[in-house]
C-alpha cells in the first residue's frame, strides 16, 4: 500500500515483542558481516546487523502511520494472556505526546479457544481404521476427527504438482489390479496420458509428463519378475477396535511373501518411526507364511524393507494401543503446524459445538 492513503488506519499489535522483531533468527541465518567491514562504524558485524534491521522495521512502521489521512489508531494490549506485563513497542515512545492514550475494556465477547480436551463423539464398538487413516491421526488428531470420524473434511485446491501424484496413483492402482499381466509400454503411457489430461495436465507441459513417466515407470521395473496375488486384507486388534491393512501389492519372490506399501513421492523424514510403517511390519509378522513389510517410494526410485529392532517395535506397538484408548476416550487434541493453512478443513478447526454423537466406523 506504499503510496497509497486511507481515511482510516488501524495498527494493532504493537508490542514490544512484535516491533521491532529481534534479530536472532535473521542473524542466525548468517547474514551479519565480517566485524570492520562496514565503513565509519564503530559497532561489530553483529551489532551493525541488529541496529539495520530495527532501522528498517522503523521505516515501515513510519510507512504505515503515514498511510493514514484523517484518523490514526494503534492498538497494543497491555496484557499476555498468562496475565504479564506486555511492554508497548519503542516506536511508539519515539512519536512523543503527538497522540492521545486511553485504556479501552473491550465489550463484546471473545471466540474461546479451540477445546483440546475429550471429545462427545462416541465410537460403537468394535470400530476399525484403516492404516492410512491411521497414519492422519498421528500427524493430526484434530484433522483426523474431522476427516474420518465426522466426514466433514473439505478439498482443498489441487497444485499441479498434487495433480501430477494423483494422476501417478490412478495408473499405479490399475496396474496393481492387472497383477501379472501388465500392459504394454505405449498402453501404459496412453493410461497415464489420459489421467494426466484429466486433471488439466497437458502434453504442452512436458516437464510435468516426463516426471510422471519415470515414476510410473520405476513402479514396472520394481515388480519386474515378481509374481503378484491379491492383497489379503490383515486385521490389527487394539483397544476398542482394529487397524485395517490392505497391502497395496502382495508378491512372491524366494519363497517368502512381500506385502509393499506404494507411495509416489519421495519418503519423509521420521517415516521409518512412523505409526503407519510399524503396522505394515506388524501386519507381516501376523501373517502364517514369511512375510516381509516393504515401501516403495517411486519419487525416490527405492524399495525399503521395514527392518525393526524388537526394542522400538514394542514401543510402537504400546502407542497402537494408546491410539485406541485415545479414540474410546474422543481424544483428538490439536495439533497446530506450520501446514495448518493448507488444511482442508483448516478454517473450521476450532472450538467444537456442544451435545453428543454416536458414530460407527468400520471400513
Amino acid at each position: 500500500s506504499k503510496g497509497l492513503e486511507f481515511p482510516v488506519v488501524h495498527l494493532p499489535g504493537l508490542t514490544g515483542a512484535s516491533i521491532p522483531r529481534s534479530a536472532n533468527r535473521s542473524l542466525a541465518r548468517g547474514i551479519a558481516p565480517p566485524d570492520g567491514m562496514i565503513d565509519g562504524s564503530n559497532l561489530t558485524g553483529i551489532e551493525a546487523a541488529r541496529e539495520g534491521l530495527e532501522e528498517e522495521q522503523e521505516c515501515l512502521f513510519f510507512v504505515a502511520l503515514s498511510r493514514a489521512k484523517d484518523r490514526l489508531f494503534l492498538y497494543r494490549p497491555t496484557k499476555t494472556k498468562n496475565n504479564r506485563s506486555n511492554p508497548a513497542s519503542k516506536f511508539i515512545a519515539r512519536l512523543g505526546d503527538t497522540i492521545n492514550a486511553e485504556h479501552v475494556t473491550p465489550n463484546h465477547t471473545y471466540v474461546p479457544e479451540p477445546n483440546g480436551g475429550p471429545v462427545s463423539v462416541s465410537l460403537v464398538e468394535p470400530f476399525a481404521f484403516t492404516d492410512r487413516q491411521l497414519a492422519l491421526y498421528e500427524r493430526c488428531p484434530r484433522r483426523f476427527l474431522y476427516a474420518h470420524v465426522l466426514k466433514a473434511g473439505g478439498r482443498r485446491k489441487e497444485s499441479s504438482y498434487m495433480k501430477l501424484h494423483v494422476a501417478v496413483q490412478r495408473v499405479v492402482n490399475e496396474l496393481i489390479e492387472r497383477q501379472d499381466e501388465l500392459p504394454d509400454v505405449s498402453e501404459i503411457e496412453s493410461l497415464l496420458q489420459a489421467e494426466l489430461e484429466s486433471r488439466g495436465i497437458v502434453e504442452e507441459d512436458v516437464e510435468f509428463g516426463q516426471v510422471a513417466k519415470e515414476l510410473v515407470a520405476y513402479f514396472v521395473e520394481s515388480k519386474a519378475g515378481l509374481p503378484a496375488s491379491e492383497a489379503e486384507i490383515i486385521l490389527l486388534p487394539i483397544p476398542g477396535g482394529y487397524i485395517s491393512v490392505t497391502p497395496d501389492q502382495q508378491l512372491q519372490q524366494d519363497g517368502s511373501t512381500k506385502i509393499r506399501r506404494v507411495k509416489t513421492g519421495h519418503k519423509f523424514s521420521g517415516e521409518e518411526d512412523s505409526l503407519e510403517t510399524a503396522v505394515l511390519e506388524i501386519a507381516a509378522q501376523s501373517c502364517e507364511t514369511k512375510t516381509t513389510a516393504q515401501f516403495v517410494h517411486l519419487g525416490d526410485q527405492t524399495v525399503t524393507e521395514v527392518c525393526l529392532t524388537d526394542r522400538k517395535l514394542h514401543n510402537r506397538k504400546k502407542s497402537l494401543a494408546k491410539v485406541g484408548e485415545s479414540l474410546r476416550a474422543g481424544e483428538y487434541p490439536l495439533s497446530p503446524s506450520v501446514t495448518c493453512p493448507r488444511c482442508p478443513v483448516y478454517f473450521v478447526c476450532g472450538q467444537l459445538p456442544s451435545g453428543e454423537l454416536t458414530k460407527n466406523i468400520s471400513n
